[in-house]
This record gives C-alpha cells, sequence and structure tokens, in this order.
C-alpha cells in the first residue's frame, strides 16, 4: 500500500529559506519578529492511497509557539492611599531564533539558537488603579526553557512613599521564575508591586492557547 505524508506550516513565509527535507521530515529556522505578534502552525496527515480515488486532504493546524502575557499590579492589602505609576517595563533574554522540526509521523519539536536572545520594553505612565497588561497583547513566543536567574525583569515606577501625594521615583529588578513553555500555551504573569521595593508572582496561569484550526485542500495525484 502506498501511503502519503503531508506537512503544512502557516505561514511558510514566516520561516526562513533555511530549510532540510530529509527522509524523517522538515526542519525550517523561525527568527521572532520585533512585535513577537506573528503565530506559527503546523499540520500533519497520512493518507492510505490504495485503490483511492484523487481527493481532498483536510489539514488540522496546532499552533506551535507559545503566548504569553504579563501583568502588573500593585499590592492593595496595604493603605488604600498607596498611587503607583508604572513608568517603564523591560525584559531580557528570551531566545529568538530558533528550528522547528517536524518529522512525517505527526512530532513537531523546537530546539533554540542560543546565541540570539531579545528585549521587550515598555515606557509610559500608567497609573495602576487595576491591574495592567504589558504591550495591550499577548506575545507568541519560541517555546523554550526559562532557566533560573536568567530572564531578566526591570521596572520603573513612581511612588506616593511619604504619603502626602509627593511621588518618589523606584527602580527593582527580578528573574523570570524557571519554567518550560510548551506549544500551544498560554502563559499568563501576575507580578505585584510593594512598597518595600518588592515584586512577586502571583501563581502563573497556563493555558490552552485556542482550538485547533483546519483547513488547507491538497490534491493528490
Amino acid at each position: 500500500n502506498r501511503r502519503y505524508h503531508f506537512l503544512g506550516i502557516y505561514p511558510f513565509d514566516a520561516t526562513s529559506n533555511s530549510i532540510t527535507n530529509d527522509i524523517s521530515g522538515i526542519s525550517r529556522v523561525f527568527t521572532t519578529p520585533d512585535e513577537a505578534n506573528m503565530d506559527i502552525m503546523a499540520a500533519h496527515t497520512m493518507v492510505n492511497s490504495a485503490g483511492a480515488t484523487p481527493s481532498s486532504v483536510e489539514m488540522t493546524f496546532e499552533h506551535m509557539l507559545s503566548k504569553v502575557c504579563f501583568k502588573v499590579h500593585y499590592d492593595t492589602t496595604g493603605n488604600q492611599d498607596d498611587e503607583f505609576t508604572l513608568t517603564g517595563f523591560t525584559i531580557s533574554n528570551i531566545k529568538k531564533v530558533g528550528t522547528l522540526q517536524s518529522t512525517f509521523d505527526g512530532n513537531n519539536s523546537w530546539s533554540v539558537n542560543q546565541l540570539y536572545n531579545m528585549d521587550f520594553e515598555w515606557e509610559g505612565e500608567k497609573v495602576l488603579e487595576s491591574e495592567f497588561q504589558l504591550w495591550g497583547d499577548d506575545l507568541m513566543l519560541i517555546p523554550q526553557t526559562i532557566a533560573p536567574s536568567v530572564v531578566n525583569i526591570n521596572i520603573k515606577y513612581k511612588y506616593n512613599e511619604d504619603k502626602n501625594g509627593n511621588l518618589v521615583d523606584k527602580e527593582v529588578d527580578t528573574y523570570l521564575p524557571a519554567i518550560t513553555w510548551q506549544p500551544g500555551l498560554q502563559y499568563v504573569y501576575h507580578m505585584i508591586l510593594h512598597e518595600d521595593d518588592l515584586i512577586t508572582f502571583n501563581q502563573i496561569e497556563i493555558a490552552d492557547w485556542g482550538s485547533p484550526q483546519q483547513g488547507g485542500a491538497v490534491i493528490i495525484k
């Protein structure tokens, strides 16, 4: 019996021309755009062609990136007269380049290039009356292992330390907790600013990104 394996990557031009094809599958290099706003999806299907009439092939695409969200608030258990104004947020040392290996048995895996990092920076003035999401949307990032004390977070803010309405400039650094981001999952970080120059993390929310998408008619000839 003849079997045909189909591999699909969308959008195909999001990955570089550094493509490798062999008997096991396809390998392509992906570089995260500066805005981290591009999704990568992959699909695999196998068709047994014995005696079959040429027909369309249904491809079920799955998300290959991790969706990451950063939210900031302040400790509301203290004095209700507290005022925190966020003025800057930078996260550094996120891996920028990775290779997606898609095999003909339907497995997908990433390997990251350790030489290329990227930073994300937000600047402005945001009074933290409620939880604030940085950049207004999630970042779409290459799945990767966040090692301890590697991904740095720098937060700048103003705080009415003397309780008389005089805002004092503050700056504090911390690291992203160790974790491995998996493809197709969303990670929501809730960071809490405290009056004693401390940042704490609430438990990370982890959820499925969303339902797989179907499409792409390929005709067997």
